[in-house]
């Protein structure tokens, strides 16, 4: 069955920051949210490669190789085993997705050098904003799964969910589907939780900033011809 997750409503909701509160469990990646605000820093250390991505203010993570900062509609790649602080002078909400399995190769140490690794980032939302609609650019991979962004506007051919499932999170405008249990629209912080073989038709008239989050390898939907 589709399901909706209103994210605004959830960070609303959040009280103490740096606290994660889970979204969706894809099996082998966990989808949370969190949000980052005060005068303390978060000072962790990632297991596994992870993504992020800020819905709303301003972050910035600082590490032995520098100090990154991530604003609204920027992705981060979030190094494995690398300490950061996590710190901002404003409540600012974000995604942040996680490799539950085993890491492979890490063998549980730490690489030679890797605590100098460089947090990655783009901004997917201007990005994806000079290409055609459903073109999807990968924007971070988090276990067996990775990140996709596009510009959706007008309507999709009928798409039959990968094994996987498919998380589709508008950062901006309105999303329409029409699945065979349910139709509706998700708005600029909500998140649409697609099941594996569910059948559902995408649309937007005005068009939607749309990250995606799938099995690596796996069908995206395409515009409609």
């Amino acid at each position: 069955m589709l399901q909706e997750l209103n994210l605004a409503q959830i960070a609303e909701s959040i009280d103490a920051p740096y606290h994660l509160v889970p979204l969706v469990s894809l099996g082998a990646v966990d989808l949370s949210l969190f949000i980052c605000e005060g005068p303390k820093s978060w000072h962790r250390a990632a297991d596994h490669t992870e993504s992020l991505m800020v819905l709303e203010g301003v972050i910035t993570l600082e590490g032995k190789s520098g100090m990154t900062v991530v604003g609204e509609g920027e992705m981060a790649r979030i190094p494995a085993r690398v300490p950061l602080n996590y710190f901002s002078g404003m409540r600012s909400t974000v995604v942040l997705a996680q490799e539950r399995v085993g890491f492979s190769g890490s063998n549980g140490h730490r690489p030679p050098g890797a605590e100098h690794e460089a947090v990655a980032k783009h901004h997917v939302a201007a990005e994806v904003r000079a290409r055609e609609p459903y073109d999807w650019q990968r924007a971070g991979v988090t276990g067996g799964y990775a990140m996709f962004a596009t510009r959706l506007r007008g309507r999709s051919q009928p798409y039959v969910v990968p094994s996987g499932s498919v998380v589709a999170l508008v950062y901006r405008g309105v999303l329409d589907y029409d699945g065979d249990d349910a139709s509706g629209s998700v708005v600029g912080g909500q998140v649409l939780v697609m099941p594996r073989d569910a059948r559902v038709v995408l649309g937007s008239d005005r068009g939607a900033t749309v990250v995606a989050l799938a099995r690596r390898g796996a069908p995206l939907p395409r515009a409609a011809t």
